[in-house]
């Protein structure tokens, strides 16, 4: 009788979250904008179940804790022994949150199986990508800690799902940072970005253990900021997300002139692939020729490190990461990338880095590349996109051992008159013209795009 009350509680919430949000889903599903998955061999790894695994982490002298449906592992010094390549992949303050379940991302169950569970609650926790969106959302809210990415690790016959998370070192925090904190919680909630998927909302006994929400509400000792790390509790909206960071950032996006036919208003610089946002640059049509250059070459961006100067949104960034780039460094004003960070986290990218800088020809770019990621420069892609006017030639560029670069000139510059340009790059950076193709596209131009690799 219990279990059938509980079931019919989520079955109700189920079908009003379903009616509320069907365009919702619709247009989710149409974005195509998020990164790929990764995948990480666990190296001399034989066992079967969730339980070998643990003995297997013991064996090995690694620190984990086991929750109901996860055990994570935080960062730790042991874990180069069976994660190497995994570990050297992310950031030092990167933990692993790894399933129970032992499926594949595409296939995994965030409940733990060996559990019956009402189906309707099943299903309005929604799939694994789901719980991808929900971490992003809290991300980007600023009421939770950043997801890096999502990742299958295997064995010779089986598949894990792990969810690579920024470790938060913190502490429980004073009863009124608890109170401010769930405040916030509330606005994401009556602004209809987020919903719950308790059917008593924030009167749920984890929200209501004051002050730490049963563990899950820490304050980082590296910021002080409150974190929420329980993430599979949340149903996000991202196209109210979405337009919440759109309209919030609209102004540090936009670049350049206004056009009549926009209604002399400022508008994004960078079209949004999938979204409803108008923007002067088509950015589908602008990677398919980036890609064109780099196939030139016989290149791509997948498994490499992407550095892009001048990046604004960050929009070529996630479409290297949507093919596949190990990583990502972003360049710009600090009122862009701000606004960048939370922006990527709602299109499901978390692969990244943003630099916030007043860049010049004299600005040193190395030492703004976190060091786990050195061992990538010399295979890296370096993006220089309609960027040359505004900050000139980046000397640093010659100090980074990069493979190849895709560099756009501006609107009407063509091959003759960059042919200048070239020659200083040439010559400054130490490369060699390979390709070069003319590009228009949206409310843009004619002008020249070229590929240049390192001598």
């Amino acid at each position: 009788m219990r279990f059938g009350y509980y079931e019919l509680i989520a079955l109700m919430r189920l079908i009003e979250h379903k009616v509320r949000n069907i365009h919702s889903y619709r247009h989710n599903k149409s974005m195509g904008t998020r990164q790929t998955i990764s995948t990480w061999q666990i190296a001399n790894f034989e066992g079967k179940t969730y339980r070998d695994f643990l003995f297997f982490l013991q064996s090995h002298g690694i620190n984990y804790v086991e929750g109901g449906h996860t055990i994570y592992i935080p960062p730790q010094i042991n874990l180069d022994k069976v994660f190497r390549e995994t570990n050297n992949a992310y950031p030092p303050d990167a933990g692993f949150k790894i399933l129970k379940n032992f499926a594949p991302p595409e296939n995994a169950s965030y409940l733990d199986a060996s559990h019956a569970w009402p189906r309707a609650e099943i299903k309005l926790m929604g799939s694994i990508l789901q719980q991808v969106d929900s971490a992003n959302a809290l991300f980007a809210l600023g009421l939770g800690p950043r997801l890096y990415d999502l990742a299958e690790l295997y064995n010779d016959d089986h598949q894990l799902t792990c969810f690579v998370v920024q470790h938060i070192h913190g502490e429980t925090p004073s009863i009124n940072e608890y109170h401010t904190f769930l405040q916030r919680l509330q606005e994401a909630i009556d602004a209809g970005i987020l919903e719950l998927v308790a059917a008593n909302g924030l009167k749920n006994e984890d929200f209501q253990d004051a002050p730490g929400c049963n563990g899950n509400l820490l304050k980082n000792k590296a910021d002080a900021k409150l974190y929420y790390v329980d993430f599979q509790q949340f149903i996000p909206r991202n196209d109210r997300l979405l337009q919440q960071i759109v309209m919030a950032s609209k102004n540090s996006f936009h670049f350049g002139k206004t056009y009549l036919f926009r209604g002399h208003t400022s508008y994004l610089y960078q079209k949004i692939p999938g979204q409803k946002y108008s923007g002067k640059r088509d950015t589908a049509y602008r990677w398919e020729r980036i890609q064109q250059l780099l196939n030139s070459q016989h290149l791509t961006v997948k498994d490499r490190l992407v550095l892009d100067i001048c990046c604004n949104a960050g929009i070529m960034m996630s479409a290297a990461l949507r093919n596949g780039a190990k990583w990502c460094v972003g360049w710009d004003l600090p009122e862009v990338v701000s606004g960048a960070e939370r922006l990527q986290a709602a299109l499901g990218c978390g692969r990244l880095h943003f630099v916030g800088a007043q860049l010049s020809d004299k600005y040193s770019l190395k030492k703004d590349i976190p060091e786990w990621l050195m061992p990538e420069i010399e295979n890296a892609i370096v993006f220089y996109l309609a960027a040359w006017q505004h900050i000139g030639l980046l000397e640093d560029l010659k100090n980074i051992s990069w493979k190849a670069l895709i560099f756009e000139g501006h609107e009407g510059e063509t091959m003759e008159t960059l042919k200048p340009i070239f020659e200083k790059i040439s010559a400054a950076w130490e490369a060699e013209l390979r390709e070069w193709i003319e590009i228009a596209d949206g409310d843009s131009g004619v002008r020249t795009m070229a590929i240049f690799t390192r001598r």
